[in-house]
């Protein structure tokens, strides 16, 4: 899908110069050049644990963005692409600190004096996260009882940096292109339906 080649080159380029990345929450699937990194450690909590490396470089990890297997300053590296959508709780206010545990988890397995987080998310208009955040019981109940893909929570762009100027003192943000297609809500629908924007986040560990 264009949307996502488009996001690919965004990524490629944020990450030129990590040796070991920690992928979390990557399912198995890399939107970025694989090849390009000596060593990539995928984390995901429902990755098949008899799922083998595709590449050489690649090691298959069972685990939570919320509790990352990992001691401090693990990784070069590390890469939550379109997952902090997913970590959803019972309210909206559960939602906002499930982000907080997963970057400041991102931030602990972080080598420190440079190393990289880089944060991919679809974000919404403040206003509309703010309809979002306050119709959220409401909004899940429907998706539960009428799509077989799970509730999700997106966030504001201001969030989220907000979120990692706090734990790393820095963050670069950049607004992604939209291409012609996203997928929403697991449906490829045409981007002029959706009203979210790509944006990629890049924080440095000092």
């Amino acid at each position: 899908m264009d949307s996502y080649q488009i996001i690919k080159t965004y990524i490629d380029r944020n990450l030129k110069g990590i040796d070991h990345l920690c992928d979390i929450g990557s399912g198995g699937v890399f939107n970025y050049s694989t090849g390009a990194l000596a060593q990539i450690t995928a984390l995901d909590l429902f990755l098949d644990k008899k799922k083998k490396p595709s590449e050489g470089n690649i090691l298959f990890i069972q685990g939570s963005a919320l509790e990352i297997p990992f001691p401090d300053q693990t990784f070069d590296g590390v890469l939550l692409s379109m997952v902090l959508h997913h970590l959803t709780g019972e309210s909206a206010a559960e939602c906002q600190n499930n982000l907080k545990v997963a970057l400041k988890e991102a931030h602990r397995v972080l080598k420190s004096g440079g190393g990289t987080c880089v944060v991919v998310e679809s974000c919404l208009p403040p206003l509309i996260y703010g309809l979002e955040s306050i119709m959220y019981p409401v909004t899940t109940c429907l998706i539960d009882a009428m799509l077989s893909h799970p509730a999700t929570f997106l966030y504001s762009a201001g969030k989220i940096q907000n979120e990692m100027e706090r734990l790393f003192g820095n963050c670069k943000m950049e607004k992604i292109p939209r291409g012609y297609w996203q997928l929403f809500l697991g449906f490829k629908v045409p981007t002029m339906l959706v009203p979210s924007f790509p944006h990629i986040f890049v924080s440095s560990k000092i």
